[in-house]
């Protein structure tokens, strides 16, 4: 009989071994290389604080400080200590459970005479025989999850450097669009008085003053727009770095670093945080359908209990009596709710897994996008920067044939509005141009792993 027992233990325990190894996942088939290609000169590492690779002290000051105080990332990483209190719960089902209980009494016929006292302590054991993996899969189950709220934190790590570049760039381009706005405010302004010189000795007509006062305020109305928006990313800054005293220098637009190669797309998923958690989501679901699973089976726990009596401390222990047992909890009827739970744990795993999957597939598409738009980008603002140029140049000829006599207000005006509007689309091009290398860095889940300690 004693065989026959050990015999059974030993398949079972088997059994238990064999259900909870994870599965392996197997990534989707991906494209070998991306299509989307990089300049020569790109660089062949990627550096995982690749916001210093700007060379700004300024940008690397702000997202340090974002880093260290924003909210989100603090609530990342308390979701990370949270899940690691799960963890250790879930370690803690593979121990035995021991609780104690001691209480004392006396007894007597008045308040202060006692004729008896009476001491006792009770303490009972239970240890959960995990014969099935049931607890195990619970634990790999937690393990993963944590390991999701890690790489959750490293996605908001990743968000939180990227918005603070990104509206670091945008203060930078108003700033620099301001400045050439207000320059066309004093042009115009210079333009409408020569105009009304001219009105004045019966050079130009009404009609010119008009369009001179028109243009001279809807220049200064885009003045004031670019002002407003210039506001706004101060606050914008001051909520994602944390600091509600938060102040930018007006720097200049610095220089574009130079891209990175991407590498081939499977070794994309390996930096990836979304991509990462995406995975440890699939493998915690894995492991809580073997959890459901053992819900169809026997749970067997063992049991131990002693009592031990005294009238006195020091006679606490000459009697005492102890029990043990095991005990055997039958799965037979639920009215269909075990399957259903198996069932639903089922379908999250499906779930999981197409999230996988997407996550893998955006993963791609985020970094072809990103190369073409690193390639592109820079072809615009090439073009920009030559239509700037000659922008500016037509308008001080047009200036000085007007007020020469050989040029009529509406083509200095022309060249007027030309030049502002050639101006404010450089220095957005030139900002798509900064973003583009973001929107790489990003998509490449370029960002150092968080400190969990």
């Amino acid at each position: 009989m004693m065989k026959k027992s050990l015999l059974c233990i030993s398949l079972s325990l088997a059994l238990a071994g064999c259900a909870t190894d994870p599965k392996e996942i197997v990534a989707p088939a991906l494209p070998d290389a991306f299509e989307a290609t990089v300049a020569e000169n790109a660089a062949s590492e990627v550096n995982l604080q690749w916001w210093k690779d700007f060379k700004d002290p300024e940008l690397d000051r702000l997202v340090d400080l974002a880093l260290k105080n924003a909210t989100d990332l603090k609530v990342a990483m308390l979701n990370v200590e949270k899940a690691d209190a799960v963890l250790w719960q879930s370690g803690a089902k593979l121990l035995p459970t021991i609780d104690a209980e001691g209480t004392a009494e006396r007894t007597g016929k008045d308040f202060h005479k006692h004729d008896k006292s009476t001491f006792e302590v009770e303490a009972s054991a239970a240890w959960e025989l995990d014969f099935w993996g049931k607890s195990y899969a619970a634990r790999v189950a937690s393990l993963e999850s944590r390991e999701g709220a890690k790489f959750a934190a490293q996605s908001v790590r990743l968000s939180l450097a990227g918005s603070v570049c990104q509206t670091y760039f945008d203060w930078l381009s108003t700033n620099a669009a301001i400045k050439s706005t207000a320059m066309s405010v004093e042009n115009r302004e210079k333009a409408l008085k020569i105009v009304e010189n001219k009105f004045n000795v019966g050079v130009a007509t009404p009609v010119d003053v008009e369009n001179a006062k028109s243009s001279l305020a809807s220049i200064q109305a885009d003045l004031a727009s670019l002002k407003l928006a210039r506001e706004k990313l101060i606050t914008a800054m001051k909520i994602l770095t944390g600091d509600l005293t938060v102040t930018m220098k007006e720097g200049d637009l610095m220089a574009v670093p130079a891209a990175v190669k991407p590498g081939i797309p499977s070794e994309v998923l390996l930096m990836r945080p979304d991509v990462r958690k995406a995975e440890a989501d699939l493998r915690a679901k894995g492991a809580l359908v073997h959890v459901a699973r053992t819900a169809f089976f026997p749970s067997i726990k063992l049991t131990a209990d002693t009592l031990t009596v005294g009238g006195a401390l020091n006679q606490l222990f000459h009697t005492s009596t102890w029990g043990a047992g095991l005990m055997i909890d039958l799965p037979i009827f639920s009215a269909g709710s075990r399957i259903a739970k198996y069932n639903e744990a089922k379908l999250d795993e499906q779930i999981a897994l197409e999230k996988y999957r997407q996550a893998a597939f955006n993963a791609y598409k985020d970094v072809e996008d990103a190369l073409n738009e690193v390639r592109y980008t820079k072809d615009i603002a090439d073009a920009r920067r030559v239509a700037k140029v000659s922008a500016d140049k037509a308008e001080r000829r047009a200036m000085v044939r007007y007020e020469a006599g050989v040029a009529s207000f509406m083509e200095l005006l022309d060249a007027q509005r030309s030049a502002n509007s050639a101006n404010v689309a450089y220095y957005n091009a030139h900002e798509s141009e900064l973003n583009a290398i973001v929107h790489l860095m990003m998509a490449l889940g370029a960002v150092e792993e968080v400190d969990t300690n």
